[in-house]
């Protein structure tokens, strides 16, 4: 009943029908591996894969991406799956690909900002970063760029943020005043400065996160309570098989 329901999910969210199966199986896999029900995982996948469409991002690599984010934050595939529907659209549109999302989501994470205020935070500060204004326009002149939004296209949010840092010295005070949002504020300082290394490895892992969300799978079927599931699938078969032969 579960996996019907996924399965009329994925449709609806423009999964091809053809190619609905295998995409339900790999979302399966998620759903078990990221511990929650295979209709949320379908929904995150699914977030991911229609709002970086231009990326074509495939079900695979968008769990791998997601599984490793998990890995090196302080989320879960279920709240990643609830909260990157508020940063996707606007950081596909702004050339921001989607393993730097995932690579600032765990750098923030880890530093106990929660998910859904991660992302706000992250969407916060490509909208300060790209908004027209003098002063910030000077600063990304100086840098070789006409605008800050070029710069976001060209560099990636993080290092168009590196570039408002160091030109204010890391002045809270200043960035607020300069890009209007303490949250596109918190953002910009939660990915630079002190956390900058700490981005640039998590980066590294989100491009060769092949892998991660087979091994996440994988190591919950080992589970007691994987376990468990299994064997009542097999006597819940073996009583329909038993009912089918007594009917």
């Amino acid at each position: 009943v579960e996996a019907t329901g996924a399965l009329y999910q994925a449709i609806s969210a423009g999964v091809p029908a053809g190619n609905a199966i295998e995409f339900l199986e790999v979302a399966s896999k998620a759903a078990i591996g990221g511990v929650t029900d295979t209709e949320t995982a379908v929904d995150g996948l699914t977030t991911v894969m229609n709002a970086f469409a231009s990326q074509n991002i495939g079900v695979q690599e968008a769990a791998d991406v997601m599984f490793t984010t998990v890995k090196a934050g302080k989320t879960t595939f279920d709240e990643l799956s609830r909260s990157l529907f508020q940063v996707a659209p606007l950081a596909d549109a702004t050339g921001v690909k989607f393993a730097e999302v995932s690579a600032a989501m765990a750098t923030l994470t880890a530093q106990g900002v929660p998910t859904s205020v991660a992302t706000t935070q992250i969407r916060g500060a490509i909208q300060n970063l790209i908004k027209p204004s003098e002063e910030l326009a000077a600063i990304f002149q100086a840098a070789g760029f006409e605008t800050g939004e070029l710069a976001v296209k060209q560099l990636g949010f993080v290092e168009a943020a590196n570039i408002v840092t160091e030109a204010t010295g890391g002045s809270v005070t200043q960035m607020t005043k300069l890009l209007g949002s303490i949250e596109g504020v918190q953002g910009i300082l939660g990915v630079t400065g002190e956390s900058a290394d700490t981005f640039t490895k998590n980066l590294e892992n989100m491009t060769n996160a092949t892998g991660a969300a087979t091994a996440a799978f994988e190591e919950m079927e080992k589970s007691t309570a994987r376990q468990f599931e299994k064997m009542q699938a097999k006597i819940q078969v073996m009583g329909i098989q038993i009912g089918e032969k007594l009917l």
